[in-house]
């Protein structure tokens, strides 16, 4: 995984997570790797993997047990929830603005849409 540099590294980690429970690539009750052991993989801090596992937590996603972190039964409703109002408050608004400033108009829009959800659902 490559990371933005825009963007803080744990929330990427947690989005990354996040995707890999809607694309069911992770199931509900499965068990996610441990901090010492994804922070590794990654090559990050154990401290930013178990930030990203806190803010997962936080929202219900992930549930911390003896065993470890396990995603929650409702994960994949609540991260759809949540990726739903972000795209909407923050996403959107700032991609809107620089429509407006680049004078791109829906027609583009549409089609840069439709070539993209034809190339990602073949």
């Amino acid at each position: 995984m490559e990371f933005e540099n825009n963007r803080a590294v744990y929330r990427q980690i947690a989005d990354h997570i996040a995707g890999q429970i809607l694309s069911r690539q992770l199931q509900p009750g499965a068990k996610i790797p441990g901090i010492r052991q994804l922070a590794k993989k990654m090559k990050v801090a154990a401290n930013t993997v178990q930030r990203s596992y806190m803010e997962l937590r936080s929202r219900d996603i992930l549930l911390k047990t003896g065993m470890g972190h396990l995603v929650a039964s409702d994960a994949r409703a609540l991260i759809i929830s949540w990726w739903r109002k972000r795209l909407l408050e923050d996403e959107l608004p700032a991609f809107f603005k620089t429509m407006c400033l680049l004078n791109i108009g829906w027609e583009e829009i549409e089609n840069g849409f439709e070539t993209f959800k034809n190339g990602f659902y073949p």
